[in-house]
């Protein structure tokens, strides 16, 4: 292959790279399918279908939430997807959605933590996790 193949190749793999990028760490552009407040604890949905857990995070250090794996047989997780308000000041935490897809019918449980990237001390004190039960019909 010629210079000119490997770069149409590589502008394709970063094209790709890019949109990948885009589904799974957005700003504000992942489709959010059905969407439930974090406060939900049992979740229904149907197979083949989209849904989302939403937070209105009320400062930066509150938006490193990050789900534990769920039975990738029944749930996959999609992605992140996290913005800010328009003029909103700064340290607002913005809105966040963990986008998920139902694959299967079953159950499965999802759980979600804060602090995924803390150290053990921050961890001790700022660390918050929910519970969520998957029923996907």
């Amino acid at each position: 292959m010629g210079t000119r193949g490997r770069v149409l190749v590589g502008l394709v793999a970063l094209g790709v790279v890019l949109v990948v990028a885009g589904v799974v760490i957005g700003s504000g552009r992942t489709g959010h399918g059905k969407v439930f407040d974090r406060s939900a604890d049992e979740l229904s949905v149907r197979a083949g279908q989209t849904f989302s857990l939403y937070w209105k995070l009320p400062v930066v250090p509150g938006t490193d939430w990050r789900p534990v794996a769920p039975d990738p047989a029944v749930v996959g997780f999609v992605g992140v997807d996290r913005y800010g308000d328009t003029g909103a000041p700064s340290g607002d935490g913005g809105h966040l959605y963990l986008v998920f897809k139902a694959r299967r019918p079953g159950t499965t449980t999802i759980v979600v933590a804060n602090c995924s990237g803390c150290d053990e001390r921050t961890r001790k004190v700022f660390q918050h996790q929910e519970t969520y039960r998957v029923t996907v019909t």
